[in-house]
């Protein structure tokens, strides 16, 4: 009997101390989440995470490379976020964490990778003379060069006229031309032509049947005019964005109060190969409604974009208006809340929706802020996203780039050295911001236009205040991938 209990009595020793041995292994900290890169300048990048239950610190690991597998630790701290900088700029790396606790037990994040990209501006040129000198378009032309679209008071026959500016691929200029008569006129948009000549479109009260006119102008590839014509009624008609069809001719969109529903409305019109128009169609209600850009769809309709005060949720409102080949709406979307909100550019994007670039009061921090929304095919919202700044900020055009993303330009009030800075902003698919830089002096200086050039790189287009001869001058921009 006695030993069986001394059996007994060591069966429930051994059992007591494998407890007291299992109890003394110390259980891993949590595996750090929600690890988050961001590219801050040429030389730092800001990382963040999630704070880790029973962890008592983290260490940072980093390679440079864009497949590396980050094993060198470079920091060790207990807080969520680190600044990493005196990095070497266009350079991938790659960030690993572990979270630690005490008893040295460690648990790993995920990989994540950022780039310190170095957008420089490579050259930049102003044109102008001692008036007030505008650029609102351009274009990377099939020779590696560049056409602008604007309009001048410093050259021409009349108070001032529409302006077309061809440059080299350093941005050097070849020729200009001016068009335009006694009066006020102006070019708003230009694309260069199947033939290697360009369309422009603008208005002018110089000509036409009173007021202002829309105003449709073709030239041969040294900018002499081939043929223009005239749209418009007794009102005021304005041209804002044209662009050359699959069948030749060319599609113009604008606003108009000579005809239409009532105010001021949406003006779309189809032109043939001639210039003669096919047909026209007006889209509004009794307020103002205006279209800022075009384009034709891959279905061989149109998408246009601009803003509405007769429709939405009040004030103006973001308008996305889907019209079919023959000129008549297939859908419309508005975007926006109580406030103000408008837009200015829109593309069709490789998946068949559509890219918004405007401005918004309802939606961003605080101000103005430049707004990016993101529509499927149908006109839905799949997201948006807005960049702020303290004050106001203006959202002017945007293009899709070769990598799924998006570059917009525009203006700012706060990011700059200046009073108002030209604003290029990089983002990924999704909207998030990659990187953006500003251009700026010490006066005045706006964002007008930007498309990816044939590089990788960007041409910007501004409105330079703070440098040129005199007044506002036309500012082109080259800027690095």
């Amino acid at each position: 009997m006695k030993r069986i209990c001394l059996i007994c009595l060591a069966s429930i020793l051994l059992i007591s101390l494998i407890s007291m041995s299992c109890d003394s292994v110390a259980t891993p900290p949590a595996a750090p989440m929600g690890l988050t890169c961001k590219w801050v300048s040429s030389s730092q990048i800001d990382l963040s995470w999630d704070a880790s239950s029973g962890a008592t610190g983290y260490h940072i690991y980093r390679c440079a490379g864009a497949s590396c597998t980050p094993t060198a630790m470079v920091h060790n701290q207990s807080t969520t976020s680190w600044s990493d900088i005196g990095l070497t700029s266009n350079t991938t790396y790659r960030y690993r964490l572990t979270a630690y606790n005490e008893a040295g037990e460690s648990s790993y994040s995920s990989i994540v990778s950022c780039t310190t990209y170095n957008p420089e501006a490579v050259w930049n040129k102003t044109f102008g003379g001692s008036g007030d000198d505008w650029g609102v378009s351009v274009q990377q032309t099939s020779d590696g060069g560049y056409v602008i679209a604007g309009r001048t008071f410093s050259y021409g026959a009349g108070a001032s006229d529409a302006w077309l500016l061809k440059t080299n691929s350093l941005g050097n200029m070849a020729w200009n031309q001016t068009f335009g008569g006694s009066g006020n006129d102006t070019a708003n948009s230009v694309q260069q032509t199947s033939d290697g000549g360009y369309i422009i479109t603008g208005q002018t009260d110089s000509y036409g049947a009173g007021g202002w006119d829309i105003w449709l102008l073709k030239t041969n590839s040294s900018g002499n005019m081939a043929w223009n014509q005239t749209f418009g009624g007794s009102g005021n008609d304005y041209g804002y964005s044209v662009q050359q069809t699959a069948d030749g001719g060319y599609v113009i969109a604008g606003i108009t109060n000579s005809c239409g529903a009532g105010g001021w409305d949406v003006w779309l019109i189809k032109i043939d190969p001639s210039g003669n128009e096919t047909w026209n169609r007006t889209f509004g209600g009794s307020d103002y409604d205006s279209c800022n850009s075009v384009q034709q769809t891959s279905d061989g309709g149109y998408i246009i974009a601009g803003y509405t005060d007769s429709f939405g949720a009040g004030g103006w409102d973001v308008w996305l208006i889907k019209i079919d080949p023959s000129g008549n709406e297939a859908w419309n979307q508005t975007f926006g809340g109580s406030g103000e909100d408008w837009a200015l550019s829109v593309q069709q994007t490789s998946d068949g929706g559509y890219i918004i670039a405007g401005t918004t009061v309802f939606s961003g921090a605080g101000g103005w802020d430049i707004w990016l929304i993101k529509a499927d095919s149908s006109g839905s919202e799949i997201w948006n996203q807005t960049f702020d700044g303290l004050d106001d900020d203006y959202g002017a055009s945007v293009q899709q780039t070769s990598d799924g993303g998006y570059v917009i330009v525009g203006t700012s009030n706060f990011h700059g050295a200046g009073k108002a800075d030209v604003w290029l902003i990089r983002t990924d698919s999704s909207g998030n911001e990659i990187w953006n830089q500003t251009f700026d002096g010490l006066d005045d200086d706006y964002g007008a236009s930007v498309q990816q050039t044939s590089d990788g790189g960007y041409i910007v287009l501004g409105d330079a205040e703070s440098y040129g001869a005199g007044g506002w001058d036309v500012w082109l921009i080259k800027v690095t991938a």
